[in-house]
């Protein structure tokens, strides 16, 4: 639409939603071309970068899973364990953020 994404890999422009990868390095949502991502940066997995897509179906499924624990928990845990479940809306947060600063720009 109005704002340029362009991969964190190869500095290209990404023109399509579906070409997009997001996915956190330094706690931060970075974007990926597809091909970018699935060569260079799937099997990286340390600290500071997750393989794991925060877009897409898995991205998406974990989000629920996420917010569906993050309802209940309050409900069966005790004291100051009841504040666990804030843990539990990170990947929410993520998955929000990345819709927001990235995906709501590209075209379908």
């Amino acid at each position: 639409m109005s704002k340029e994404i362009y991969c964190d890999f190869c500095q290209k422009q990404i023109k399509v939603r579906d070409d997009l990868i997001t996915s956190t390095m330094m706690l931060e949502v970075v974007p990926f071309h597809e091909r970018c991502f699935g060569s260079n940066i799937k099997g990286a997995r340390t600290l500071f970068l997750s393989n794991e897509p925060i877009n897409g179906l898995a991205g998406n499924v974990t989000a629920v899973i996420s917010l569906i624990l993050a309802v209940l928990w309050p409900m069966v845990a005790e004291g100051v364990m009841k504040w666990a479940f804030l843990l539990a809306l990170v990947p929410v947060g993520y998955r929000i953020f990345s819709y927001v600063k990235f995906e709501r720009h590209l075209e379908k």
